[in-house]
């Protein structure tokens, strides 16, 4: 109990502590540090120091990365030396692991080679070379941008890299994308969109490539299409209209959708449909976002204990995903001072950083980075979801969310 007061008036405001107190160590160091003052760091390391146990060690080390999220280069304290040469040369992995880490933020370019190392080698398992590589994007580590563009040859990585070049700016990274586009399976090609939609001039080459034929206007979501609407300009949008179609809202029309949309999906019309093809079509437009049968994305609510049979429901929620929006879905678009835009919800925040949750993943966005930061009056369910597909195919998508039981995707 000594040592989890002396923890807990390092890390928490006064009043907050008698709460805090009841916690665990191990829970206590996770849920503590939201946001560590520089001034604590030191204090911090001389108590690692002085612990035997590496667990209580990896805990407080690992409390401490996760409260200095999104701050980079960091002065490192006067004892951070010591504690580095101790403990990195730990038996316990884990516990080496941390140091690592948490080297980075105050960098550390021993820690960083041991990082860049790490992520490099085909020998070390792909999990331990995955979050390597994940620590050192959040950093933006130097000359980090030449491995990803070599990873992206890397079937094990390759979503890795693509996620990561997305931080970097190089000029020549869609051309690096796009030429390897062509044999990337399913998941690889929409990470591949995603990355291509996160800066206008990425976006721009992006309608090159649609235009031209490389890239088939369905690989592009209605969420990408309407990213690149938000960059603006005539003449990127006449080529969106050309190559993708018309974005259109449904705002003073839905009436006419509802009836349109009721006419197609009647009892029988729906007794025809391809629920295989009809799951095929919610991975590509729904799965992203939303979990059905324990399967997909977190964004948007989980969908399987919703009253999606009922027709009416389901079409008001489709045709009018902003008629109500909770405010953990509300859309945020954060802008990045280097020109990187990313569209999400928030589901974390601190002092220093925020986690934006995309389409595709989580991502953690230092404070100092962000140029503008806007809170959009819509949901990130885009709408038009139903209108952008064949009334056939739209008529599989209903079929599959109205249904009680997973089927099978269908046989390639």
């Amino acid at each position: 109990m000594n040592l989890l007061k002396r923890v807990c008036k390092l890390l928490l405001p006064s009043n907050l502590c008698t709460a805090m107190l009841a916690l665990p160590l191990f829970c206590f160091v996770c849920v503590a540090p939201l946001s560590i003052a520089n001034e604590n760091l030191e204090p911090i390391l001389k108590l690692v120091l002085e612990l035997d146990d590496p667990s209580f060690q990896r805990d407080l080390l690992k409390g401490m990365r996760e409260g200095l999220a999104g701050k980079r280069n960091l002065t490192p304290p006067p004892s951070w030396e010591k504690v580095s040469k101790k403990l990195g040369e730990s038996p316990d992995l884990a516990l080496r692991e941390e140091v690592r880490l948490l080297g980075l933020t105050f960098g550390d370019e021993l820690s960083l080679k041991t990082l860049k190392k790490k992520a490099l080698d085909g020998k070390v398992p792909v999990e331990e070379r995955k979050r390597a590589l994940k620590t050192l994007v959040e950093k933006k580590a130097k000359g980090l941008a030449e491995d990803l563009k070599k990873l992206l040859d890397d079937d094990s990585l390759r979503i890795d890299a693509l996620r990561g070049l997305a931080v970097y700016a190089t000029p020549d990274v869609p051309g690096q994308v796009l030429a390897r586009y062509p044999t990337m399976n399913s998941k690889e090609k929409r990470e591949a969109i995603q990355l291509l939609v996160s800066r206008t001039a990425f976006a721009d080459v992006l309608l090159a490539a649609m235009s031209d034929g490389k890239v088939r206007p369905s690989d592009v979501p209605v969420f990408a299409a309407r990213q690149i609407q938000g960059f603006g300009g005539r003449e990127r949008q006449n080529l969106l209209r050309k190559t993708w179609g018309e974005l259109r809202s449904t705002s003073g029309n839905k009436q006419a959708l509802y009836t349109r949309y009721k006419k197609l999906l009647t009892p029988n019309n729906l007794e025809q449909a391809d629920l295989s093809k009809g799951r095929l079509l919610y991975q590509k437009t729904c799965g992203a976002c939303h979990k059905l049968y324990g399967i997909g994305g977190q964004i948007g609510p989980d969908l399987t204990g919703t009253d999606r049979a009922t027709l009416d429901y389901l079409l008001e929620n489709v045709l009018e995903p902003n008629a109500a929006i909770g405010k953990d879905y509300q859309l945020s678009v954060i802008t990045t001072k280097d020109g990187r835009a990313l569209s999400g919800v928030i589901s974390a925040e601190n002092a220093s950083s925020l986690v934006v949750r995309t389409l595709t993943e989580e991502v953690t966005i230092s404070i100092e980075d962000i140029a503008s930061r806007k809170v959009l009056p819509v949901s990130m369910m885009p709408e038009g979801i139903f209108q952008a597909l064949p009334d056939p195919d739209a008529r599989d998508l209903a079929a599959y969310l109205m249904g009680n039981r997973q089927v099978p995707l269908p046989k390639e």
